[in-house]
């Protein structure tokens, strides 16, 4: 049912460990009749390098009408969970007009990781900003919005 989506990614696998941020959304696939879920991340340390990026990526995975709204779609991930996961590039002629070029997930590993790199990347993130402006006084900057 999802092979149009697949279709759109490298064939080669890659592992990583991942600090999910959020998940922002589902489009509609009209062309395959099922969603595609997208979450952002924080975080991820390539398993085979050891490389940590904190460049934000976005991984996306096929779900159906039904699953859309369960723990197959919306609920897979939770905000802040760390997890292993096996991931796929997208294919060049597919990104190339996009701002990201987007991973798909094709296997949860592990939903629930220890990893001190990216606990440390988190630990980072919740570092308040806080900007004195003469006029203005304090500025906090929220960073979930």
């Amino acid at each position: 049912m999802f092979e149009e989506f697949y279709e759109m990614y490298e064939p080669e696998e890659q592992e990583v460990v991942a600090l999910i941020n959020r998940c922002i959304g589902g489009g509609f696939n009209w062309k395959g009749n099922f969603w595609e879920m997208t979450v952002v991340t924080l975080g991820i340390v390539f398993c085979d390098t050891g490389k940590v990026s904190t460049k934000e990526e976005r991984l996306d995975w096929p779900v159906t009408e039904e699953e859309r709204n369960s723990d197959k779609g919306w609920g897979r991930f939770g905000k802040e969970q760390i997890c292993r996961l096996k991931i796929r590039r997208m294919k060049e002629e597919w990104a190339k007009d996009l701002v990201v070029q987007p991973w798909c997930i094709s296997q949860v590993v592990k939903a629930h990781e220890d990893c001190p790199e990216l606990q440390a990347v988190l630990d980072e993130y919740h570092k308040p900003v806080v900007i004195q402006d003469q006029v203005l006084g304090e500025l906090t900057l929220d960073k979930d919005y």
